[in-house]
């Protein structure tokens, strides 16, 4: 298949095919590309062949712990579908509408899901390992963290996972996302009965700005970056999906707050990223937003570079190594200068 081969969509008809294959169960379409499925609980499935994958019915997502991949059911074709191999994304957009378009299926959507009662994990008697993991492998910078525990949307829980919780316009936890902290082992998920139509936010006080990442870490990262004052922090609002794929969060948000005016899409520099950084984009264009309100930010294009955190991890490492360097030149000065002195003395 060729990209010239794949007719151009309407804007109504790229929407209604997207939704039309993002209605899909991701476990029923693991079954018939010859995956095995094994439920886990009311609303989880691993697969047999990939254990380390968790399938979350309720939102039709996964996560693959042992690489880090995640995402909604395109996402999977691509990780898991040897049918969607070395295409390009378009292509594997339009496989998995030939695919699904026609079956009967119950939308995601539309099926029965118990509501869960809002619970947060329970908290350790320390942050070091959250410190440890945030400062030392993420680079996030002290300031960023602190402000995070300082406001209580950060804390470590008994099993040493990052705890990152938002709250309600009247201050009530609504929403938490945990991270492992251990390097050896990925492990991302999110509490029981959180509110989806917010997600993680950070809200500025006098926002006229809201800035979208895919993860709370890349959020983090781009803090660090930004080196905000606690003035200018006031004029954004920092929102955090989960994953790219969830920008009904945003569309939530932005309709409910009127005083966001300007919005920047900072979402990972990958074709998944770049996928919902164009449907998110088109999305908020139909809802009212002139595309001149809606910037697009993307990580530098530099080898390793795929997300905010890894661009912040580069510039550290780079300003660590410029330093480091500079010492040796100054040392190999000081010797060069002590060896001249004794042979003037001799």
């Amino acid at each position: 298949m060729s990209n010239s081969k794949i007719p151009a969509l309407t804007d109504k008809q790229y929407n209604e095919m997207r939704q039309t294959i993002l209605s899909y169960p991701i476990e029923e379409y693991a079954r018939i590309i010859g995956l095995t499925p094994v439920k886990k609980g009311s609303r989880y499935y691993s697969l047999r062949e990939a254990d380390s994958t968790m399938i979350d019915t309720h939102k039709n997502t996964f996560y693959r712990n042992s690489n880090g991949v995640s995402g909604s059911i395109i996402d999977f074709a691509i990780e898991f579908d040897d049918s969607c191999q070395n295409k390009s994304l378009n292509e594997v957009f339009h496989y998995l509408y030939s695919f699904v378009n026609g079956r009967e299926f119950v939308p995601v959507e539309k099926r029965e899901v118990e509501k869960k009662e809002f619970k947060l994990p329970k908290k350790a008697k320390t942050i070091s390992h959250v410190y440890a993991y945030l400062l030392k492998t993420r680079k996030i910078e002290k300031s960023v963290v602190d402000k995070f525990l300082r406001e209580k949307r950060l804390y470590e829980d008994e099993e040493r996972n990052c705890v990152f919780v938002s709250y309600s316009k009247d201050g009530v936890a609504e929403y938490a996302n945990l991270r492992g902290t251990q390097t050896n082992y990925r492990f991302v998920g999110e509490a029981e009965g959180c509110n989806y139509n917010r997600n993680f936010l950070v809200e500025g006080k006098n926002a006229d700005t809201l800035v979208i990442t895919e993860s709370v870490i890349d959020q983090m990262a781009l803090m660090s970056l930004l080196d905000l004052s606690p003035e200018e922090y006031d004029k954004y609002t920092f929102q955090s999906l989960g994953s790219a794929n969830k920008i009904t969060s945003s569309l939530t948000y932005v309709e409910a707050n009127d005083n966001i005016k300007k919005i920047v899409i900072a979402f990972d520099n990958d074709d998944a990223g770049h996928l919902w950084s164009n449907t998110l984009s088109q999305a908020l264009y139909e809802k009212g937003f002139p595309h001149e309100s809606v910037s697009l930010l993307l990580p530098p294009e530099i080898d390793g570079v795929k997300d905010w955190n890894d661009f912040l991890i580069f510039t550290k490492t780079e300003k660590e190594q410029t330093k480091q360097s500079s010492l040796e030149s100054f040392a190999n000065k000081s010797k060069k200068a002590q060896s001249t002195r004794e042979n003037c003395e001799k």
